[in-house]
């Protein structure tokens, strides 16, 4: 069922690990690589629908916060700053599993528990079903109820006193009020969930249009009628203004507004 309509949505792609924070690695593939190209995917479909901004944490293998100067736990809580600096409506987090059993498969999406805001839990865990049913009619098996909560393991807490959530870009968007997920799309360590979803271009390509699907059916998001993305404004004087954006997929014209306040 939709729950809220799309009304200027601010959404945060976040491919887990980079290239110094390496992620898991399993049957020819490498974590971090493949859910780049997840989110990019992801992206590039949300952009076809009407009043959605998207934002990712990294465009490239790359660190985007300082690489080995920094854990991985300051590079996430940076990208969970990120995030809030762009006034995210809801924060995605992609990723691949992996176990010591290679018998272990499927798609699982974390969400924030019920504790502190219980709201936010309740959206997470609407988003996260509706991507998991997506993912889910692709052919992905289901791991662990295909919806599940992580809990702190160290008794951490929020600040209301209740028991926190383990994963930090959960734990701290919940705190900063944003609902966030956290999509582990299938196992690295598992030869059939490679060679079925993970191993080629075209099969990625369907985990993040998937991913955007289940987004956009959440969110009652519709087709048409997007907003090109600005990438820069460069000033040619005091009348002049050079605007660079990305193009809408299959839009024939752009029309230009100044407005007077940045609302």
């Amino acid at each position: 069922a939709t729950a809220y309509g799309a009304k200027k949505k601010v959404i945060v792609l976040d491919p887990g690990h980079d290239s110094t924070h390496s992620g898991a690695r399993g049957n020819g593939c490498k974590e971090e690589e493949a859910v780049l190209k997840i989110a990019q995917y992801c992206k590039t479909e949300l952009q076809k629908y009407a009043g959605v901004t998207v934002y990712m944490t990294r465009t490239s293998n790359a660190c985007p916060n300082g690489g080995s100067a920094v854990t991985s736990s300051t590079c996430n809580a940076r990208r969970v700053e990120f995030a809030v600096a762009k006034k995210a409506s809801v924060y995605v987090s992609f990723h691949l599993n992996s176990s010591v059993s290679t018998a272990a498969s499927g798609v699982g999406v974390y969400i924030p528990n019920n504790n502190y805001r219980p709201q936010i839990g309740e959206e997470g865990k609407g988003l996260a079903t509706s991507i998991y049913k997506k993912l889910s009619a692709l052919g992905l098996k289901t791991w662990a109820g295909g919806v599940l909560i992580h809990n702190s393991e160290d008794n951490t807490r929020y600040p209301d006193g209740s028991l926190a959530d383990y994963l930090g870009v959960i734990r701290r968007s919940k705190e900063a009020g944003i609902p966030a997920v956290l999509i582990e799309h299938a196992f690295l360590s598992n030869a059939s969930d490679v060679s079925g979803f993970l191993n080629s271009n075209a099969k990625l390509k369907k985990l993040g249009v998937g991913d955007a699907q289940g987004i956009a059916q959440y969110y009652g998001l519709t087709l048409g009628g997007s907003t090109p993305q600005i990438d820069w404004i460069q000033s040619k004087g005091s009348k002049k203004l050079r605007i660079s954006w990305q193009g809408v997929p299959d839009a024939v014209s752009y029309e230009v507004y100044r407005a007077q306040s940045p609302d």
